[in-house]
């Protein structure tokens, strides 16, 4: 689904999740959680006009095998995007979202993550490329500010 915007509407805020799951799992968490939130969220926006185009996006072959590969859903959506030159300035990729647990060590990351990032899986992770840093800081300033959090 696309939300067009107002003021900024070429620009374009990508929201997405995928769909598939690890080998072994149920997928409740990695990624239903995601794709959850991300209905809920496009219909929350059917009723909202944002400033730039907001596009909700479902993506599939996000894990083992095709994690890296040219048949990852999210890098044939990419390469799609710049072919017909889509001005995406933010990616949100809602990932894992639904699991919750307040122990130390309930956290764990690939190598070097655990340096920044905590051990207790209590919280949301805003996470970018260092050229994006600016702007989800301010995505997750104004997160914060919502009133989910009030």
């Amino acid at each position: 689904m696309t939300r067009a915007g107002g003021a900024r509407q070429p620009e374009i805020l990508l929201m997405g999740a995928h769909y598939d799951t690890v080998i072994g799992s149920p997928g409740a968490n990695d990624n239903a959680s995601g794709v959850s939130a991300l209905l809920e969220m496009s219909r929350l926006f059917a009723s909202v006009e944002p400033a730039l185009t907001i596009r909700f996006v479902a993506f599939v072959n996000e894990e083992a095998p095709f994690f890296t590969s040219r048949q990852q859903g999210s890098m044939v959506y990419a390469e799609a995007a710049r072919r017909r030159g889509d001005e995406i300035r933010l990616m949100v990729s809602l990932e894992t979202i639904g699991w919750y647990c307040n122990e130390a060590g309930s956290q764990r990351y690939p190598p070097l993550f655990n340096l920044f990032y905590p051990d207790c899986a209590d919280f949301l992770g805003f996470v970018s490329n260092f050229v994006q840093g600016r702007q989800c800081v301010g995505l997750q300033r104004r997160f914060a500010r919502t009133r989910i959090f009030r």
